[in-house]
């Protein structure tokens, strides 16, 4: 099942899947050896997901919004954006301090 895509940003509750289901999904991006990129995935709830319009995926913990990861790879058929399947994002925790001394 597909649904049309938001051109409006929204909240979308979404979870982090199992690492293994994550890497059965998305081999290529997670080739052994590959230790320089720390991916995750995440999932929303059946009818919607972040895919396509959603480039960074914010977590809002107690009050305040924090920049988790970056939009790698979804899932797309026929131009439309799967929002049952996982969604692969890079995870930016690794880069922090290099982010911050860039600013």
């Amino acid at each position: 099942e597909t649904r049309r895509e938001s051109l409006i940003k929204k909240h979308v509750r979404v979870t982090i899947t199992d690492e293994n289901k994550c890497k059965n999904s998305f081999n290529e991006q997670y080739e052994e050896g590959n230790t320089e990129i720390k991916n995750f995935c995440i999932v929303g709830d059946g009818n919607e997901s972040p895919c396509t319009n959603d480039d960074m995926l914010y977590m809002k913990i107690n009050s305040n919004w924090y920049l988790r990861g970056i939009l790698n790879t979804v899932f797309i058929n026929n131009n439309k954006c799967q929002v049952k399947r996982p969604v692969l994002y890079e995870d930016i925790a690794p880069q922090v301090a290099w982010i911050l001394s860039e600013i």
